[in-house]
């Protein structure tokens, strides 16, 4: 390597090190974060910041994720049922029913009203739309501007809830109802020995909202409320103290969408049953038997004559009468050449009374044979062919039979 490429080689090493040291010099690695959305049993449960939650303030928190587990539920237990309860059975509900009735607690979330709500209203709960305009914010410049204040009977402190404004709910039997705006979005009555908590969104406890305003403290006062409802009804007085649960919540995650076969074999199982019978009739006719093979029936040959029909009946109702008749004077004029060699040389005047002399005919049906003759009508069709027919009949007795052959 000469001197003046060494040079070169050492100027290119000198300006890439001083390059690369700028940039580090100038130029920091640093951490971004980015939302990704929730991962692993947080996608899948909506519920599982709020289970966390209870778990850490001394509340066994469960999750049920099967509709047969609702009639399984542990008694003075709690249970928090999300919207889509169209998917609870009659014979689940009525379990419900009985469950609350010995003292469980139900803490439920309203279906819009223009929905049915079987749940809601087996505990006489009704619902109605909110007017947009008419939901006011009871908080401003907090969140998004849709927080509202609600204290429980058992909270130290009114809660800032971001509810979804869109169902009020109304109860004769309602022991403890929270106005917010127009309408309530929170109502708690007593059945039996249990008590049933109806709320108009249950939103705000889900892992994306629960860290927010007062949603976390709220959840733990809500699910306490049924211990205080208890404990009033004993001693029946009003009274702010706070009874420390022990009791299980039970999340019930995201019930199953109405399914059409569970619609269909409810509501329609008729059809579908004269339907099915109705198939398997059909199947039973058309699947072949087995057995032995039945032989093919053998095909019909028909006879010349019949084809010589055929053809006639073609011809006739094509217009070609002519055509038939002049076939079959042509024919019988073959024949009686044959049998009268003079009659092709003789004169037509000659020709016909030679054909009443041999043959005995009428002069008419002779004329029909030496002139040619055109289809008319039916009758004089087949009047025409019948005495081509004779002439032919009496040629044809004329002829010498051959005799017969020596032994």
């Amino acid at each position: 390597m000469s001197l003046r490429e060494t040079l070169i080689v050492i100027l290119v090493a000198a300006i890439g090190l001083a390059g690369t040291a700028w940039f580090l010099a100038t130029h920091e690695r640093v951490t971004e974060s980015t939302w990704t959305g929730f991962q692993g049993e947080a996608r899948r449960n909506p519920w599982l910041a709020a289970q966390h939650f209870l778990n850490r303030v001394a509340t066994p928190a469960e999750e049920l994720r099967s509709l047969p587990e609702l009639r399984r539920l542990p008694p003075n237990a709690t249970l928090i049922v999300p919207q889509a309860h169209q998917t609870i059975s009659a014979g689940l509900l009525e379990a419900l029913v009985s469950w609350v009735r010995e003292g469980g607690y139900l803490i439920v979330e309203a279906e819009h009203p223009k929905q049915s709500d079987p749940l809601l209203e087996a505990f006489s709960v009704q619902r109605s739309a909110v007017n947009p305009s008419d939901r006011v914010r009871m908080i401003e410049g907090k969140n998004d501007g849709h927080a509202y204040q609600i204290k429980l009977p058992n909270a130290a402190a009114p809660a800032a809830l971001n509810l979804k404004r869109t169902v009020s709910l109304q109860s004769s039997d309602a022991w403890f109802r929270s106005e917010t705006g127009n309408g309530s979005s929170l109502l708690a009555l007593r059945f039996g020995d249990g008590v049933v908590t109806a709320v108009s969104d249950l939103d705000f406890l889900t892992n994306g909202a629960i860290g927010t305003l007062d949603h976390a403290r709220f959840l733990w006062d809500l699910v306490r409320l049924s211990e205080f409802a208890k404990s009033v009804e004993q001693a029946d007085v009003p009274g702010t103290k706070t009874v420390e649960s022990g009791q299980t919540v039970l999340f019930f995650n995201r019930p199953d969408k109405l399914s059409l076969p569970d619609w269909l074999r409810k509501n329609a199982w008729a059809p579908l049953v004269g339907g099915a019978i109705a198939l398997v009739l059909w199947l039973w006719r058309v699947i072949p038997r087995f057995g032995p093979i039945a032989p093919d029936a053998a095909r019909a040959r028909r006879s010349l004559l019949d084809h010589l029909r055929a053809s006639g009946r073609f011809l006739w109702s094509n217009g070609h009468a002519t055509r038939l008749l002049e076939s079959s004077r042509e024919a019988c004029l073959r024949e009686v050449g044959r049998s009268l060699p003079y009659f092709r040389s003789a004169t037509p005047q000659a020709r016909l009374s030679h054909l009443v002399q041999v043959l005995g005919i009428k002069e008419e049906h002779a004329r029909y044979l030496v002139q040619p003759q055109r289809g008319g009508s039916m009758l004089q069709f087949l009047h025409t062919v019948r005495a081509y027919q004779r002439i032919y009949s009496r040629l044809t007795a004329r002829q010498p039979r051959p005799s017969a052959r020596p032994d």
